[in-house]
C-alpha cells in the first residue's frame, strides 16, 4: 500500500527518504547551534506553499516575523506576500511565563486549534520544541509532551515538524527522550574541514521508509538549504 508523502522540497533530501515525509507523522530536526535547524523548518513551510500549494504555519518561539524576513529574505521568501495569499502564517506566541502562561497551554488550547483549522493548514513547524517544553508545565515530561503535540496536529490531517536544540555533537550519539517518540529523526551538525566548519545532515530514523544511511554535506544556496545525496562526508 503506497504511503502518502509530504515532500520537504529541500533539494537532495527527498530522494534520501523515498520522496518525502510520510503524511501525518511527526518529525524532529535535531541540531547543534548554527547547523540550520530554523532554515530547515522554515523551508519546509515555504516550499510547501510555493511548490505544492500546501498551507503552512510556522511557530517561532523567539523571533518575530520581521526578524525572520530580514534573515531569510535573501532566499526569496516573502512572508508577507505568502500570508496575504493565505499560504503561510508565521506566529510568535505572546506567552507571559511570569504570569503563569505557558506554550503548551497555548498551542493545544481550543482557540489556537480552531484558528489552525480555519486557515486549513496541512503543514506546521515548531521552532523550537526545546523552548516550548522548557517554558511549559503539567505536560508529563518531554516524552509525553512531544507525543501530545504531534498526535494533536496529526489527527487534524497536518504533518508536524519540530526542531530540537542539541548540545552534543552528532558523533557522540547521545539522545533525549523526545528522540525516541518521533516518527522520524534528522540530525544536523557542523564538521571542521581545514579552517572551516561545514554543515552536515543524516537521517537516523524514518518509520515505514527506506532512507539514506550516510552523513551528507549541506550548503546554503540561493534557494535555501541544499543536500548533496551522492556525497558522503565520512
Amino acid at each position: 500500500m503506497a504511503i502518502e508523502r509530504v515532500p520537504s522540497g529541500i533539494t537532495g533530501l527527498d530522494e534520501l527518504m523515498e520522496g518525502g515525509f510520510p503524511k501525518q507523522n511527526g518529525f524532529l530536526i535535531s541540531g547543534t547551534p548554527g547547523s540550520g535547524k530554523t532554515t530547515f523548518a522554515l523551508q519546509y513551510i515555504i516550499n510547501g506553499a510555493m511548490n505544492y500549494d500546501d498551507v503552512g504555519v510556522f511557530i517561532s518561539v523567539e523571533e518575530p516575523v520581521n526578524l525572520l524576513q530580514d534573515r531569510f529574505g535573501r532566499f526569496g521568501w516573502d512572508f508577507k506576500k505568502l500570508e496575504e495569499k493565505g499560504q503561510v502564517y508565521v506566529i510568535t506566541p505572546d506567552i507571559k511565563t511570569e504570569e503563569g502562561e505557558d506554550f503548551m497551554q497555548f498551542l493545544t488550547g481550543g482557540a489556537f486549534i480552531d484558528k489552525i483549522k480555519d486557515i486549513g493548514a496541512t503543514r506546521i513547524a515548531f521552532d523550537s520544541l526545546t523552548l516550548i517544553l522548557e517554558f511549559s508545565e503539567g505536560f508529563g515530561g518531554f516524552r509525553r509532551g512531544t507525543e501530545k503535540l504531534i498526535k494533536l496536529y496529526a489527527d487534524m490531517g497536518i504533518t508536524p515538524l519540530l526542531t530540537d536544540e542539541r548540545k552534543t555533537r552528532m558523533d557522540s550519539m547521545e539522545f533525549n527522550m523526545e528522540h525516541f517518540v518521533v516518527d522520524g529523526l534528522i540530525m544536523l551538525d557542523l564538521i571542521k574541514t581545514g579552517d572551516l566548519y561545514e554543515k552536515i545532515i543524516t537521517i537516523l530514523k524514518m518509520k515505514g521508509t527506506n532512507h539514506g544511511k550516510g552523513v551528507y554535506p549541506v550548503q546554503m544556496q540561493e534557494e535555501g538549504m541544499v543536500v548533496y545525496p551522492t556525497q558522503h562526508v565520512f
